[in-house]
């Protein structure tokens, strides 16, 4: 019997290295020219004003359809765990919903909308011409990204486990920072993730009423603190097929933090990265996600966090709850939208002349200490709070504004295709390198911070790379040689009984 089972699992062996397919064998370019004309046809069934909003929103996702699909017909698996697939994805997210607001409100922004849109972005075909912006940026991109990546897939499973030394450092780490905040909580009486209505009535106190000093510690742990919570993650989805206990470990610490999410009406970004993770790490790790499972999820994941901030708001939109349509009601991707129309309407006025230098290297000029510096330097975001003459709240900047302020329509190409020139080359090397645990938790943290790429500008995440991702991987690399240090003598009185 033994040797009939051996013979059985020869057999087999061919079966098992066929390569694993995601989705039906199908002809990419007859599929792309289904999509093209399919939707082109969907625009032209509805009136002609809203087939000028709904245009752009169909090219966008043409183009992301098409970068899907090359690397799939490529890798035969789908390219979730890659930088470039986030920052496709978040470029139409960002691009699209906003004009699916527009559309939802008949052709117009509702009173609870941004109200910077409701005063500039009145004219259809205006509004169609920022989301044309977004998709002519989308196509630079993927045009410059698939021939430098090439054939450099992830399809293996297979990633080195750290040292005992390594995972000890990253739970003792995560511990005495999860510590540590709590402690400056506690003394200064601040709230990490207070509930928005609390906080912009002035019941609570954020991280803002801190001292200076304590107030940059404390960012700084807090940021690292994510990133050990997503090395922990790391660490259980390595013992996922190992151990029984680790699926019920992951699924009970996504589970408190969803709870307190929840319980509080806090930010909801904490809890998204780390389900965004799990996912990664995931397909990464354990079994590579099919096309119907990342289709569903998305989608769960979308609607659960607009969702949840709808039931957020309202708190804040109670007295009017009757008159508010939440499909139309402001949101972050309005207010990115927003920006961008305001600058350009001030540029037009004449009311802004003179741009700052800065505004333009920014991204650079963020990795350099302000003390190191022998000029001032100045934070997009909060130099637009100056020129809109903004004394509470705040807006964030966006790749459109950033465009807006430079070369605009070439501004975006250039933008798109160095941004996939790096990633392009980035993904390359990752190839050579895919079984290094902390090349793979490099790919993670690049992966989830590339929406920012939308939604500051184009390199903003290097700035997370090296004020966020190196000290925290330098920390547990030190702590690591510690561990592994004091171990040693451990070791050896035990070799030598």
């Amino acid at each position: 019997m033994n040797h009939a089972a051996v013979g059985e699992s020869v057999a087999a062996a061919p079966r098992l290295r066929r390569r694993p397919r995601t989705l039906p064998r199908v002809d990419g370019a007859r599929t792309l020219l289904a999509i093209v004309v399919t939707a082109f046809v969907a625009a032209a069934l509805f009136a002609r004003e809203y087939g000028v909003i709904l245009m752009p929103i169909l090219a966008l996702l043409t183009c992301a359809t098409t970068y899907a699909a090359v690397l799939y017909r490529r890798d035969g698996v789908l390219p979730i765990f890659e930088p470039a697939s986030l920052a496709v994805v978040a470029t139409f997210v960002y691009g699209a919903y906003p004009l699916v607001n527009f559309i939802a409100g008949g052709l117009a922004w509702s009173p609870y909308s941004d109200n910077r849109l409701g005063v500039l972005a009145q004219d259809p075909s205006d509004v169609a011409a920022f989301g044309w912006r977004y998709a002519v940026y989308l196509v630079a991109f993927v045009v410059t990204y698939l021939p430098i990546r090439g054939a450099s897939g992830v399809r293996t499973t297979a990633m080195r486990s750290p040292s005992r030394a390594t995972k000890a450092s990253i739970v003792v780490l995560a511990i005495l920072s999860w510590g540590m905040l709590a402690t400056i909580a506690r003394v200064y009486g601040i709230d990490y993730s207070p509930n928005y209505v609390d906080l912009a009535r002035g019941l609570v106190r954020g991280i803002t009423s801190l001292p200076l000093f304590v107030a940059q510690i404390t960012q700084n742990v807090e940021s690292a603190q994510l990133l050990l919570q997503q090395l922990v993650l790391a660490l259980l989805m390595i013992e996922w097929r190992r151990h029984a206990w680790a699926p019920f470990a992951l699924i009970g610490f996504l589970l408190f933090v969803a709870v307190d999410v929840v319980t509080t009406g806090g930010s909801r970004s904490v809890l998204v990265m780390l389900l965004l993770t799990t996912g990664l790490f995931y397909h990464r790790l354990v079994r590579p996600l099919k096309l119907f499972t990342v289709t569903v999820a998305g989608f769960a994941l979308l609607i659960g966090v607009l969702g949840f901030g709808i039931v957020r708001d309202l708190r804040l939109y109670r007295e009017y709850v009757s008159e508010v349509n939440f499909l139309t009601a402001g949101n972050e991707f309005q207010s990115i939208l927003g920006t961008p129309f305001d600058l350009r309407d001030r540029m037009r006025t004449g009311e802004l002349v003179d741009i700052p230098w800065q505004i333009y290297w920014a991204d650079l000029l963020a990795l350099v200490p302000s003390q190191l510096l022998p000029f001032e330097k100045i934070d997009p975001s909060l130099w637009y709070l100056q020129v809109a003459d903004v004394r509470s709240g705040g807006f964030v900047f966006g790749l459109l504004a950033q465009a807006i302020v430079g070369y605009d329509w070439v501004e975006l190409v250039l933008r798109g295709i160095a941004l996939a020139l790096v990633l392009a080359l980035l993904q390359r090397w990752y190839a050579r390198h895919v079984e290094s645990f902390w090349a793979t938790m490099l790919m993670m943290f690049l992966s989830l911070w590339m929406y920012y790429t939308i939604r500051q500008s184009t390199f903003s995440f290097l700035y997370f790379l090296a004020y966020r991702f190196i000290p925290t991987m330098l920390a547990v690399k030190g702590l690591s040689i510690l561990f592994a240090r004091a171990a040693r003598p451990a070791r050896r009185r035990q070799a030598a009984h």
